[in-house]
């Protein structure tokens, strides 16, 4: 009779660990919603930076800060997403062959089946906006049902269309991402959109560097994506709690200039800052001598 007893607590204690174990495994396996944007259009091809402006069904839901790029012929180099103006900002090597890009992240926040993303406007190197002639789809997968709902489909695909509007920024800011506290250190840059080289003679680029929610002396790189295009003076800044902001000026070379006068060039150039305490962020502007792509500016000063 003891053994008997003895048998039953162990078989007990095994049906018991099975389905604990079981459960645990189940939550284990359950992962983070996933949102993926695929454009496709010739213009794609012509350019290696992108402002694609989002839409979302809700406002407790958006995309994490991390991205993966996918373009043939091409390797991202810097990218950002601003959640408070839902912009998603991508900047890379190479072309694009085949005119197609696809990017992919989490989306943080209360997202169910229901939930949607939507492109609304789509902006190249210098803010042409290329709505019209990109065509763009986003799906939503990963999905739970709200939490008010006990039943129904665990999974769901949304798709969205593209929409078109106008307009550029020359404020990039790091700022916090869903998911992140608001006490995280980050970086703004502000400058100009774009640089028109009318002549010989062209003025520093005057960019503003600030920091936000720096805790303690931070120091502060500031890189171009290409020297003979621009280079920054002084190329390290000092940012702390009472000196919160820089000025910085990037140089166009004698030669870079002659080079675009003769020959009619456009050309992007990416500043970026990094920053020790782990703040980063990137501003792209148009460098160009067609006068009808943007608005001149003889002298790009920064208040």
């Amino acid at each position: 009779m003891k053994s008997t007893k003895i048998i039953l607590a162990i078989c007990t204690l095994a049906i018991s660990t099975f389905f604990t174990f079981g459960l645990n495994k189940s939550m284990a396996q359950t992962t983070s919603p996933t949102y993926t944007i695929t454009l496709n259009g010739s213009d794609l091809a012509s350019t290696s930076a992108l402002n694609i402006t989002y839409s979302t069904s809700a406002n407790d839901f958006s995309p994490a800060s991390s991205i993966t790029f996918m373009g043939t012929g091409a390797s991202l180099l810097l990218s950002n997403v601003d959640t408070s103006k839902k912009v998603i900002s991508l900047v890379w090597n190479g072309a694009v062959t085949d005119g197609t890009i696809t990017i992919t992240g989490n989306l943080t926040g209360n997202v169910n089946s229901s939930s949607a993303i939507t492109v609304t406007k789509v902006e190249k190197s210098g803010g042409a906006n290329i709505t019209s002639s990109v065509q763009a789809t986003s799906t939503i997968t990963g999905t739970t049902q709200p939490t008010t709902s006990s039943s129904g489909n665990t999974s769901g695909t949304t798709s969205g269309s593209t929409g078109t509007s106008s307009g550029s920024t020359n404020t990039s800011s790091g700022g916090t991402s869903s998911g992140e506290t608001a006490s995280e250190p980050s970086v703004s840059i502000k400058t100009v959109d774009s640089v028109l080289i009318k002549s010989k003679r062209v003025s520093p680029i005057k960019v503003k560097i600030t920091g936000a929610n720096f805790t303690g002396s931070s120091k502060c790189t500031i890189t171009t994506s290409d020297d003979s295009l621009g280079r920054a003076r002084p190329n390290k800044v000092v940012l702390n709690k009472v000196i919160k902001s820089r000025f910085i000026f990037v140089r166009i070379p004698p030669k870079t200039v002659k080079d675009f006068l003769e020959n009619g060039l456009e050309d992007s150039l990416v500043i970026d800052v990094t920053c020790n305490n782990g703040a980063t962020e990137a501003a792209e502007i148009l460098i160009t001598t067609d006068s009808e792509s943007i608005e001149p500016v003889d002298e790009p000063i920064v208040e």
